[in-house]
């Protein structure tokens, strides 16, 4: 299944960024695994608008997110997954797609985000200066002046 979702639709992504994110591009496959597990695998992304955090100013990040889930009814079922399954519980009334969408493109989003140096109008740089190489001091060596001292 491929789709887009609208921005307007990702409410607490919009909340998380500057502006609007763009529409988020999905390619989504629904499938049930040897073992019998219902899982959904796929990929999800979208454009956002950030503030770089030396200048100041919005910069533009691409957000991609690559989803293997398995969906579960319970925290029992989710503990039995494998490892490389993400749990969605999925309750008797179904689950909500575009909610667990939206939560792979917020885990998605960058601690910190920059403009690439040259891009950058951030006057400021910070180096903790030169630092010398030298021959490595072993923090023990008082201990093995003690142990034979008599």
């Amino acid at each position: 299944m491929k789709g887009e979702i609208a921005a307007r639709d990702l409410p607490r992504l919009n909340e998380a960024v500057l502006g609007k994110s763009s529409d988020a591009r999905v390619e989504l496959t629904f499938a049930r695994d040897r073992g019998g597990q219902d899982r959904l695998d796929g990929t999800v992304d979208c454009d956002v608008t950030l503030e770089c955090q030396r200048c100041l100013l919005p910069v533009a990040v691409p957000l991609a997110a690559r989803m293997a889930v398995g969906v579960v009814a319970s925290d029992e079922q989710a503990r039995g997954l494998d490892r490389e399954l993400d749990p969605w519980i999925v309750a008797e009334e179904g689950g909500d797609l575009f909610e667990l969408i939206e939560e792979e493109l917020l885990l998605a989003l960058p601690m910190i985000a920059f403009h690439a140096p040259e891009e950058c109008q951030g006057r400021s740089y910070y180096s903790t200066g030169t630092v010398e190489v030298g021959e490595a001091k072993n923090p023990f060596q008082v201990l093995k002046t003690l142990k034979f001292k008599d």
